[in-house]
């Protein structure tokens, strides 16, 4: 489920700020999932220019949670790429009084995002 509320700006053409709220699903290479939900400010400049940031929460099937803090941007054609830092905030059951960081690509065809992301934990 996706839903975004956009309204443009008009210091600088064409320049939008989009508000974002994002459900999904998470399968890691070690056959983890988890539902996922995050809110996110997304800024885009012109044709190639976006910069965000954001909050996400894991849900995994035995009930554990992880909280992360995303960055991105992206600067280049429409539809290429785009990457950022992610810092853990914290987490409960199994992921308790965890903290680290990582990183993350993503793409996205305007509907649908993908994420491969890399966390290490300290």
């Amino acid at each position: 489920m996706h839903h975004a509320a956009d309204s443009t700006v008009l210091d600088q053409e064409p320049h939008v700020l989009s508000t974002e709220e994002l459900d999904g699903l998470f399968f890691s290479n070690d056959d983890q999932k988890a539902k996922y939900r995050a809110a996110a400010q997304i800024y885009v400049i012109g044709e190639t220019r976006v910069y965000g940031q954001g909050y996400e929460v894991y849900t995994f099937d035995d009930g554990s949670t992880l909280s992360l803090r995303i960055g991105m941007r992206k600067e280049g054609e429409v539809g290429d790429s785009y990457s950022g830092g992610i810092e853990v905030l914290n987490g409960t059951g199994r992921y308790r009084g965890v903290s680290g960081s990582g990183t993350f690509t993503g793409w996205s065809n305007g509907y649908n995002a993908f994420h491969d992301i890399e966390i290490s934990f300290d």
